[in-house]
């Protein structure tokens, strides 16, 4: 937050079953006393159980369960959506300034099954959104991932430096959308093992 001038935050509705990761971005926005915007989209369809009432989430006993090839939770077109919106944010919010950045947690370590999760998707969907702009416009957007090529436990030592324990002690992850997490889903297993192999303890737990 301290890298930038001006800070917004945005979260997106977009059909999810579950609230809690609305909620817990709204919390994270005041605390660290952020404008934050909630943007609807229309419901996205697919049979990812996240978004599909009638596909049941998958559960695992442990990580070395988890299945490969493309993850049943994924979303077709999910981050591409998010980030087309986030640019038309930032072109709206930063008219008169030099250039603007959207920053977000993608994670090639995500890249279990989540082909919108890679740095050769962020590059394309920044050229894509720049030349969408026209040179005409008065600048440039970056997407920046500053997440991309850490590991879940490296991620967690970058939180602990700079004083972000707070912020993860509100943050969601469970795909089940329980608070404390069901510790059983995809996600679950990826941020336990994170913060395990990190030697520290989850604050949300």
């Amino acid at each position: 937050m301290n890298r930038y001038e001006k800070v917004k935050a945005i979260t997106f509705d977009y059909g999810q079953k579950h609230r809690a990761e609305i909620k817990a971005a709204e919390e994270i926005a005041k605390l660290n006393n952020i404008e934050w915007e909630l943007i609807k989209v229309p419901k996205m369809e697919g049979q990812s159980p996240l978004t599909n009432p009638g596909v049941e989430l998958g559960k695992y006993e442990k990580i070395e369960d988890l299945p490969g090839g493309i993850e049943p939770t994924f979303v077709p077109g999910r981050n591409i959506i998010f980030l087309a919106l986030a640019a038309n944010r930032a072109g709206a919010w930063m008219q008169d300034a030099s250039g603007a950045a959207i920053v977000t947690g993608l994670c090639q370590e995500d890249y279990g099954g989540y082909p919108d999760c890679r740095l050769i998707f962020v590059e394309k969907m920044e050229a894509a959104i720049n030349a969408g702009l026209g040179s005409e416009y008065s600048f440039e957007i970056d997407i920046c991932t500053p997440l991309m090529m850490l590991t879940k436990a490296e991620t967690v030592w970058m939180g602990v430096k700079e004083g972000a324990m707070e912020s993860l002690a509100l943050s969601h992850t469970c795909y089940e959308g329980k608070r404390p997490p069901c510790g059983e889903c995809h996600a679950c297993h990826l941020r336990a093992r994170g913060f395990e192999e990190a030697g520290i303890s989850d604050p949300l737990i």
